[in-house]
């Protein structure tokens, strides 16, 4: 079958997690021997990915493809719109907060506390572990500094810990903190998220306002490292009994959780959990993408 996705951006010109899970799910349906290709909605360029023809800007065609697969807030109704005239399958990915789009062949929803019970399917975003496992390093480390993702409340946790090395990675989105001390490293958005940040962690912190997975802690759990988050719903949900939860406007907790581990066995009890939850979390996701190519190959 050929498979179309309409997506903003896509891998490797963006990590967002929405883009990243849309394409591990398009990413399977070329394991199973479909063709795919992906149309985005502001980048111009065509390249190949895993197997997947990215083929630059969407020009509103939907010939010939026996689904199209979408996300939902961007261009949806007109995607929806050609899919319903021409009476080919829509599958509409929804990554975050949303209330689906009726009428949709099939919603995929990103967790079980994003879905909360509606029509559709839920398949977590996968994580390949052997493509994140690595050495941890030494920093106290946040990725996006936006304020929904606690950028705030890493800019009052650094000058409180002179002693220890804190690591942040700015964003591909969002308005960013601004960081500074001699304790605190600032980089820009890479792709190379195993070399430039998870082999360089020891703790990573998530005091996301909202967050409906969490994809970036189970990737740092592949390595053993520890996650400090607010308890979201879809953190809960992603990190476990693994996770480490402190509210986000509850600076000394957070304080206190980072010098807790400072004990060695502590460390490690909390390391052996957090591989353990990302192996668990892994195996559960990756049966979840063989449920999305299985409907997708019935909805064709």
């Amino acid at each position: 079958m050929k498979v179309l996705g309409v997506t903003p951006l896509y891998p490797p010109m963006s990590r967002v997690g929405a883009w990243l899970a849309t394409h591990r799910c398009l990413r399977r349906m070329v394991e199973r021997g479909h063709e795919v290709h992906v149309r985005t909605t502001f980048a111009p360029l065509g390249y190949a990915l895993d197997g997947i023809d990215v083929l630059g800007r969407w020009d509103r065609c939907i010939d010939g493809y026996d689904v199209v697969v979408s996300h939902h807030g961007d261009t949806v109704s007109a995607v929806k719109g050609l899919c319903d005239r021409q009476r080919v399958p829509h599958v509409l990915m929804v990554h975050g907060p949303s209330d689906g789009v009726d009428g949709s062949s099939l919603t995929v929803w990103n967790s079980h506390s994003s879905r909360a019970g509606r029509d559709g399917i839920v398949v977590r975003p996968h994580v390949d572990p052997d493509e994140y496992r690595c050495r941890p390093g030494d920093a106290i480390t946040l990725v996006n500094l936006s304020p929904e993702k606690g950028g705030e409340v890493f800019r009052l946790l650094a000058p409180s810990m002179h002693d220890k090395q804190f690591l942040a990675v700015r964003g591909g989105y969002g308005r960013q903190a601004r960081v500074v001390g001699l304790n605190v490293e600032t980089i820009p958005t890479t792709q190379d998220m195993v070399g430039d940040v998870y082999a360089r962690t020891r703790v990573l912190l998530m005091p996301s306002e909202t967050e409906t997975w969490g994809r970036t802690g189970i990737e740092a759990m592949c390595s053993g490292i520890p996650v400090i988050a607010h308890p979201t719903p879809g953190l809960r949900e992603s990190l476990g009994d693994a996770g480490i939860f402190v509210d986000r406007s509850d600076l000394a907790g957070w304080i206190a959780a980072i010098r807790d581990l400072d004990d060695p066995e502590r460390y490690a009890a909390a390391s052996a959990a957090a591989s353990a939850r990302a192996a668990e979390v892994c195996a559960q996701t990756a049966a979840d993408l063989d449920l999305f190519a299985e409907l997708l190959e019935g909805c064709a």
